[in-house]
């Protein structure tokens, strides 16, 4: 389990930043929600611009792509890393230069002119630094809030992530259409984070960090591996679309894998047993977490469902029916509506006695397959409403399910020491699911003519509906069922409760309760 020992206590650099603090938490929230609505708005921001990126950089629209997989690969790869400095740094601390630099190198990509490769590597250094702000949001969000907030609050997290991405959809569709091109999502990415970058320091609150830090340092050559992992695992699933059989794509991924299981044995087996003073990336208690495990492999299988079906459904509309890049992109904003108001309806319900979160974490990614399988059935003159308007209300209600339930799950059973890292953990499976599904599902579309392209793209559907059945098995086989919340009449009074469901018991429940 968890630490014994208290968080550091946190000192307030003024008494009118405290008080500032304690009259604006709303405004602090709606600045966490914006740095991950931006993060996911910057992988789907281009993909609308990668004809005007291979224009403008007289390169192949292939070669342009890179444009989106930089960032993927970079942010995919450091968001394990990230949680944990956070544990141990401060998770404010970490967030707020990450934020800092997510703006610098927006502007710094949007500034390149002629370089294909600057371009690109300062879109990798973005992804890096998003990567710093996405898992300690979720760790400030986490230990900010108790009970019923916190559920609110973090489902809330999960619809900016999931709006960020349609709305990053939206508005590079708007700009392709315009002299800025692909550089107006930059230039936009840049202004709304510097704007945050000052909120963040006004009005958020640093958090307690891990006392241990003091006496071991990080682990640096398992963080070094597993970083090295991840990135190589994204890449080569990044690259699978040329095929499966090219030796660039092969050894990447086994080269990946390998150093995964080589990070593994490393951290559990010899950090662990023969290196004391050392600090293990992943502490071997994580894994006694209940319900971790399962939940970061659903979350991937649910992560790459969405993401491909979105990604692979806006080209659809693009390629096979004709429409223009901001029509396209605005036939999905049923999703980011629904899925708000799915949240906004269901959130206050979360783990109600009839509303056990094991058979819903089964429940959301089966409804998220079935809008999959209504927007699989487009043909290439088939209207709006029928197929696209529906699949994407039916998707909505199925990630408002998810997003309401997976990590509020997760954090029941962790220690406030360690949610920065769970948080990683379980987003880094987002990642590099995302990537995998993306790699098998765009392997099939080799055609040109739209007629022949069609069968191919509901094959990439498939995978996609594939992936939503497997989360919602696993979630049904593996998920352990949590007590439901108390009743309001034995919660009165109390407002420091624990949050519903909380499996953290002993030492780990004061510590969690020492921090406010």
């Amino acid at each position: 389990m968890g630490s014994t020992v208290p968080p550091s206590p946190v000192s307030e650099p003024s008494t009118f930043l405290a008080k500032l603090r304690a009259r604006t938490q709303p405004i602090a929230f709606a600045v966490i929600c914006g740095s991950i609505l931006l993060d996911s708005f910057n992988v789907t921001g281009l993909t609308y611009g990668q004809l005007d990126i291979s224009k403008h950089y007289d390169v192949t629209v292939t070669t342009a792509s890179w444009s989106l997989s930089a960032y993927a690969l970079a942010f995919g790869s450091l968001l394990l890393l990230a949680g944990r400095a956070g544990d141990m740094y401060g998770h404010k601390t970490v967030y707020s230069v990450g934020l800092i630099f997510f703006s610098l190198f927006a502007l710094l990509a949007a500034s390149i002119d002629k370089n294909f490769v600057a371009f690109c590597v300062f879109r990798a250094l973005q992804g890096a630094s998003a990567a710093c702000t996405v898992p300690t949001a979720y760790a400030m969000v986490g230990i900010k809030y108790k009970g019923q907030a916190r559920e609110m609050a973090v489902a809330g997290l999960g619809v900016s992530s999931t709006t960020g991405a349609i709305i990053g959809s939206i508005v590079g569709g708007a700009f392709a259409s315009t002299d800025l091109g692909y550089r107006g999502p930059l230039w936009l990415s840049f202004g709304i984070s510097s704007v945050l970058c000052g909120l963040a320091f006004l009005v958020l609150e640093p958090t307690p960090r891990d006392p241990s830090i003091e006496k071991k340092p990080l682990d640096g050559i398992g963080a070094f591996v597993v970083t090295a992992a991840c990135a190589i695992l994204v890449y080569g699933f990044t690259e699978a679309p040329i095929g499966w059989s090219h030796a660039k794509v092969i050894a990447p991924i086994v080269i990946g894998a390998l150093l995964l299981v080589l990070f593994f044995v490393y951290e559990q087996f010899i950090v662990w047993k023969h290196l004391p003073r050392v600090d293990p990336l992943i502490p071997t208690r994580v894994w006694t977490y209940n319900n971790l495990i399962p939940l970061t492999i659903e979350t991937g299988f649910v992560f790459g469902c969405f993401f491909l079906s979105v990604l692979n459904g806006s080209t659809f509309l693009l390629r096979l029916q004709g429409r223009k890049p901001l029509i396209s992109a605005v036939m999905w904003s049923p999703l980011i509506v629904g899925t708000l108001i799915f949240c906004i309806l269901m959130g206050p319900f979360y783990n109600h006695r009839y509303m056990p979160p094991k058979w819903f974490l089964a429940l959301g990614p089966l409804i998220l397959a079935a809008g999959v399988v209504l927007f699989s059935r487009n043909d290439l003159d088939t209207g709006y409403w029928k197929y696209t308007f529906s699949g994407s209300i039916v998707m909505s209600l199925g990630t408002a399910i998810f997003f309401i339930h997976y990590l509020n799950v997760a954090y029941a059973a962790t220690p406030p020491e360690d949610q920065g890292l769970i948080a990683g953990i379980i987003q880094t499976s987002a990642q590099v699911a995302t990537a995998l599904g993306q790699a098998i599902g765009s392997s099939f579309l080799s055609a040109e003519t739209p007629e022949e392209l069609l069968p191919e793209y509901r094959n990439s559907f498939y995978v996609a509906i594939a992936f939503g059945i497997a989360g919602s098995a696993v979630a049904l086989l593996f998920i352990k069922p949590i007590p439901p919340r108390p009743s309001k009449s034995k919660n009165k009074g109390d407002p420091e409760m624990l949050p519903s469901g909380d499996e953290t018991t002993g030492s780990n429940a004061e510590s969690m309760l020492n921090e406010n």
